[in-house]
Protein backbone atom coordinates (compact mmCIF):
# COMPACT_ATOMS: atom_id res chain seq x y z
CA UNK A 1 0.00 0.00 0.00
CA UNK A 2 1.50 3.44 -0.62
CA UNK A 3 -1.07 5.42 1.29
CA UNK A 4 -3.64 5.41 4.03
CA UNK A 5 -6.09 6.27 1.38
CA UNK A 6 -5.39 2.99 -0.54
CA UNK A 7 -5.64 1.00 2.47
CA UNK A 8 -9.40 0.41 3.99
CA UNK A 9 -10.73 -0.82 7.59
CA UNK A 10 -8.83 -4.13 7.88
CA UNK A 11 -12.12 -5.54 9.11
CA UNK A 12 -13.24 -5.13 5.39
CA UNK A 13 -9.94 -6.92 4.05
CA UNK A 14 -12.00 -8.96 1.17
CA UNK A 15 -13.30 -5.83 -0.26
CA UNK A 16 -9.42 -4.22 -0.73
CA UNK A 17 -6.58 -6.03 -2.58
CA UNK A 18 -4.28 -3.34 -0.14
CA UNK A 19 -5.66 -4.75 3.04
CA UNK A 20 -5.59 -8.44 1.85
CA UNK A 21 -1.64 -7.53 1.42
CA UNK A 22 -1.26 -6.54 4.62
CA UNK A 23 -3.00 -8.84 6.04
CA UNK A 24 -1.14 -11.53 4.45
CA UNK A 25 2.26 -9.78 5.70
CA UNK A 26 0.85 -10.15 8.93
CA UNK A 27 -0.29 -14.24 8.37
CA UNK A 28 3.05 -14.58 7.12
CA UNK A 29 4.79 -12.96 9.86
CA UNK A 30 2.87 -14.90 12.84
CA UNK A 31 3.58 -17.96 10.84
CA UNK A 32 7.11 -17.24 10.54
CA UNK A 33 7.26 -16.80 14.94
CA UNK A 34 6.56 -12.89 14.94
CA UNK A 35 5.05 -12.27 18.33
CA UNK A 36 2.19 -9.19 17.96
CA UNK A 37 5.00 -6.07 19.14
CA UNK A 38 7.55 -7.88 16.53
CA UNK A 39 4.60 -7.89 13.68
CA UNK A 40 3.39 -3.85 14.15
CA UNK A 41 7.22 -2.95 14.30
CA UNK A 42 7.30 -4.60 11.17
CA UNK A 43 4.65 -2.70 9.24
CA UNK A 44 5.62 0.74 10.74
CA UNK A 45 9.23 0.51 9.65
CA UNK A 46 7.77 -0.46 6.24
CA UNK A 47 5.83 2.52 6.55
CA UNK A 48 2.63 0.78 5.87
CA UNK A 49 -0.04 3.04 7.55
CA UNK A 50 -2.69 1.80 9.46
CA UNK A 51 -6.39 1.77 8.27
CA UNK A 52 -6.46 5.57 10.01
CA UNK A 53 -3.10 6.24 8.49
CA UNK A 54 -1.42 6.33 11.98
CA UNK A 55 1.27 3.97 13.42
CA UNK A 56 0.36 0.31 14.24
CA UNK A 57 0.02 -1.15 17.36
CA UNK A 58 0.15 -4.78 18.72
CA UNK A 59 -3.44 -4.63 20.06
CA UNK A 60 -4.88 -3.88 16.81
CA UNK A 61 -2.52 -6.63 14.77
CA UNK A 62 -4.14 -9.21 17.34
CA UNK A 63 -7.24 -7.98 17.00
CA UNK A 64 -6.88 -8.31 13.29
CA UNK A 65 -5.42 -12.06 13.24
CA UNK A 66 -8.03 -13.37 15.96
CA UNK A 67 -10.79 -11.69 13.80
CA UNK A 68 -9.23 -12.94 10.42
CA UNK A 69 -6.93 -16.03 11.39
CA UNK A 70 -7.63 -17.25 15.18
CA UNK A 71 -5.59 -20.35 14.39
CA UNK A 72 -2.57 -18.74 14.72
CA UNK A 73 -3.59 -16.87 18.07
CA UNK A 74 -3.38 -18.58 21.15
CA UNK A 75 -6.16 -18.45 23.71
CA UNK A 76 -7.03 -15.28 25.91
CA UNK A 77 -5.49 -15.80 29.11
CA UNK A 78 -8.13 -13.02 30.40
CA UNK A 79 -10.91 -15.31 29.21
CA UNK A 80 -9.31 -18.45 30.73
CA UNK A 81 -11.62 -20.25 32.96
CA UNK A 82 -10.67 -22.31 36.48
CA UNK A 83 -11.11 -25.79 36.25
Amino acid sequence: PSSSTDLPYLYRFEESPAAEEVLGLMVELREAGFGYQRIATELNERGIPSAHGAAWWPLTVSRILRRHRPDLCPPRRDLDVPQ
